[in-house]
This record gives structure tokens, sequence and C-alpha cells, in this order.
């Protein structure tokens, strides 16, 4: 799959999933917020990274793994 296809499957499921959350799309990434918490997922060296703007650290997905990120970014969004 490639970054196009990926983004646009994460924006959707992640909108489907997390009511009042913003997601803005960008060339190199996605940015999901909702609130004051906030979290970016890149495509990296082969694998989706997702940012937790609070914490600052990055945690490492295999791009096929789609559902475990959108739970992820649920987890870092309450």
């Amino acid at each position: 799959m490639d970054w196009e296809t990926i983004k646009s499957k994460l924006k959707k499921k992640i909108e489907e999933s997390v009511p009042g959350v913003e997601v803005y799309e960008y060339s190199r990434y996605l940015h999901v917020k909702k609130g004051d918490k906030g979290a970016r997922i890149f495509l990296s060296y082969g694998n989706l990274r997702v940012l937790d703007e609070t914490s600052r650290k990055f945690l490492v997905f295999p791009p096929d793994k789609i559902d475990d990120i959108v739970d992820k970014v649920k987890d870092i969004l309450k």
C-alpha cells in the first residue's frame, strides 16, 4: 500500500471511531487533535510511526496494522 491509501484509510477510520476529533491531512503526516491532546502519524522507513504530542514518544507499527493504530490514537486522545 502506498502512503496516500494508508492515509485515507486512517483518516476515515479515526473520524468514524473517535467522536469530536479533528484530522488534518498533510503531505507527509496526519495530525489528529481532540481538545488539548494530539497525535501525528507518519510513514517512515516502511513503518507507521505514531507520535504522542504530550509525551513526545513515538510508537512504531507495521503498515498493515491500521486497526491497532486507530486504537492507540483513541488511547492518546482520552
